[in-house]
């Protein structure tokens, strides 16, 4: 393991000149690497196991009291990483799977209240999300889906007051007065029409989705055959038109509706693109 790779695992420069390895294999691959503390003092000490960090390593305040406890796996954190203020007490708590964030996470204040609170799937923020003032005031409250903002949002000063409070859907930020058309199923084509921001309207129009749209929408029919159709929408003057196929499942009969690119000319050449494949490649037969 190189100086370069601990410093950014620790993430101190003054570790220059203050490194051990000790190494238990004639490869130099296996072993630990420790660092230390201009006075001497024990600063970290990590496994190494065929060149990458593999073990729980720990890391230590210069009066000795326990910094940094986590556990690596081929050189990535895996399971609970605890840190420590310098009086002992609890600051972090956060969980990893495979290098990504995932689980509940928590950080708390020096004086023992919540700091901050929130979950994370795989690396991305997921549920709720919470922060605190130092005397245990609710800072802020978030929701996320899939690591973007999703839902009621708040925000209050160190008074408790409420300073801020907006509403996302899928990262992005929606009218109060749309959000309700959604959250109570009201939403319809006709509102999706006449809202101006594209990112808002292409939200809604994927929360509505696109049976539902095309059949409160007029549309113009580019191919029928049978209980298939190649449709296309003009629905605003800055977006391009959007083109559908409805098809059946042969398999149990339900219809789909699914977007295709305004290239396609053809029901099977459209069919085709939803299998990613070409035209002349596409056998219904065989799909059948």
């Amino acid at each position: 393991m190189t100086n370069s790779r601990v410093n950014e695992i620790i993430g101190h420069s003054w570790l220059n000149n203050r490194l051990q390895s000790i190494y238990r294999d004639p490869d130099r691959k296996s072993g630990e690497v420790k660092g230390y503390h201009k006075s001497g003092a024990l600063r970290f000490k990590y496994p190494i196991r065929n060149g990458k960090l593999d073990g729980l390593g720990k890391t230590w305040h210069e009066s000795g009291a326990l910094e940094y406890q986590e556990e690596y796996v081929r050189g990535l954190r895996n399971g609970v990483k605890h840190q420590w203020y310098r009086n002992g007490k609890l600051k972090l708590e956060k969980h990893y799977l495979y290098g990504l964030l995932h689980g509940l996470n928590k950080e708390w204040h020096v004086n023992d209240n919540f700091k901050k609170q929130f979950s994370c799937v795989r690396g991305r923020l997921e549920g709720e999300s919470r922060q605190w003032y130092l005397d245990g005031r609710l800072a802020c409250y978030e929701k996320y889906a899939n690591g973007v903002k999703h839902g009621y949002q708040k925000y209050w000063d160190q008074s408790s007051k409420l300073i801020s409070e907006a509403v996302y859907t899928k990262g992005v930020l929606i009218p109060r007065e749309v959000y309700k058309l959604i959250a109570s199923n009201r939403l319809s084509a006709k509102v999706i029409l006449g809202i101006r921001n594209s990112a808002v309207r292409r939200v809604c129009l994927d929360e509505l989705g696109y049976a539902r749209f095309l059949s409160q929408t007029e549309h113009d029919v580019i191919e029928k055959d049978g209980d298939y159709e190649l449709v296309k929408i003009s629905w605003n003057k800055r977006e391009e038109p959007i083109y559908l196929v409805k098809v059946k499942c042969h398999s149990t009969g339900a219809y789909y509706t699914l977007r295709v690119p305004p290239a396609v000319r053809s029901i099977k050449e459209a069919v085709a693109w939803t299998f990613h494949m070409k035209k002349n490649e596409y056998n219904p037969l065989e799909e059948a």
